[in-house]
């Protein structure tokens, strides 16, 4: 059985030949004379060895007694046990997760598999610090760098989020007061800004194969792309989201009932995501998502084209008259070939379709990779 725990107090005074006292000192153990320890057995390491934790240089017993307490915070079930280290807290906290969208859910749950858990899941959690936060991000960085696969500053950030996300319900729970994911720092993170696809840029493009992080197109890129798609079978989505600023689930979750022809208005109250292989529907990204949105003039006549008569609820699943099925597939990454299907195969220059791998210029985020 596993010790909870003990505090002793422990003092310099020795005899006169020299030798410590110890135990025999007569003083030991009363207010101001020596410092109190604790010692703390912790369950044994993937290894097998044993572990324990000492602390010491506490001026008085009741100062030990609460770091114990402290150290000593049992789990749920077991009231008596040894205490509960970060690794295991992170496994309750997942589980007790329920409001967290499921694209949330699963990064939460990568985090903590991939570097949370690794890192840091045999440290007791009342013990973690800052230090360890740090320690552990350096060492992300430098794993990822000895595979040449640097790590990016957002996702460090978070993975940070995720962390802190689970240690403020620790501290809600009343385990510590102190949030170490907080303090640790981390290079801050600069979003790129976007620049415009001029016909420069795309000759330096075309000459070097490199492009800017975030580029846009003109309108009159777009209005060639939309022209050179116009016999598409999501055409009318597509042109919503150029015009409009839809994002990919937005328009993939727009409903025939969320669309009013007579005042050409369109309500946004929901979006598709794909989680574990199953397109599932939720609410839009942020409350501000939820919206509405004036269609364009011709936008109107668009979705008024063939397939506006379908049974079908969805605007996708209906956007033309070859289209009696939803296809479309949301992700957090474009796909390559969705793309390949929309750019024609026919030889023309990046001028009058747009060049590939940018957005409209409205901002609309609809990201195409390279043919």
């Amino acid at each position: 059985m596993r010790s909870p725990g003990s505090v002793y107090c422990w003092c310099g005074c020795r005899e006169p030949g020299g030798r410590r006292l110890g135990a025999r000192c007569r003083l030991r153990g009363r207010d101001g004379h020596g410092s109190w320890y604790l010692s703390l057995e912790l369950p044994a390491g993937p290894d097998g060895r044993r572990r324990r934790i000492r602390r010491g240089g506490f001026t008085s017993r009741a100062g030990a007694e609460a770091a114990l307490s402290r150290l000593r915070m049992p789990a749920a079930d077991d009231p008596a046990g040894p205490p509960v280290t970060v690794g295991q807290w992170l496994e309750r906290w997942l589980a007790g997760r329920v409001a967290p969208r499921p694209s949330t859910l699963r990064s939460y749950v990568a985090h903590v598999r991939l570097y949370l858990t690794p890192y840091l899941g045999h440290i007791v959690l009342a013990d973690l610090s800052a230090a360890h936060v740090q320690a552990m991000f350096a060492a992300i960085v430098r794993q990822h760098q000895m595979v040449s696969r640097p790590m990016s500053t957002s996702t460090l950030a978070r993975i940070r989020a995720t962390l802190r996300a689970a240690l403020n319900a620790a501290i809600r729970a009343g385990h510590f007061s102190v949030n170490a994911a907080s303090r640790a720092e981390l290079p801050a993170a600069r979003r790129p800004k976007a620049v415009v696809w001029t016909a420069e840029r795309v000759a330096e493009w075309q000459r070097t194969g490199i492009r800017p992080p975030v580029a846009v197109w003109t309108p009159a890129q777009t209005a060639a792309f939309l022209n050179a798609i116009s016999g598409h079978r999501l055409y009318a989505a597509y042109h919503l989201i150029a015009l409009r600023g839809l994002r990919r689930g937005e328009a993939c979750g727009l409903r025939w009932c969320d669309i009013d022809l007579e005042t050409a208005t369109a309500v946004i109250s929901s979006q598709l995501q794909q989680y574990d292989g199953h397109v599932i529907a939720c609410p839009p990204k942020t409350g501000r998502s939820e919206r509405i949105i004036a269609q364009p003039l011709r936008s109107k006549s668009v979705v008024r084209g063939p397939g506006a008569t379908s049974k079908s609820t969805s605007l996708v699943s209906t956007a033309s008259s070859r289209a009696t099925e939803p296809k479309t597939r949301t992700s957090s990454k474009p796909r390559r070939d969705a793309a390949s299907s929309i750019f024609p195969r026919t030889a023309r220059s990046p001028a009058s379709v747009g060049p590939p791998g940018c957005s409209p210029c409205t901002g609309t985020g609809m990201s195409l990779p390279p043919r």
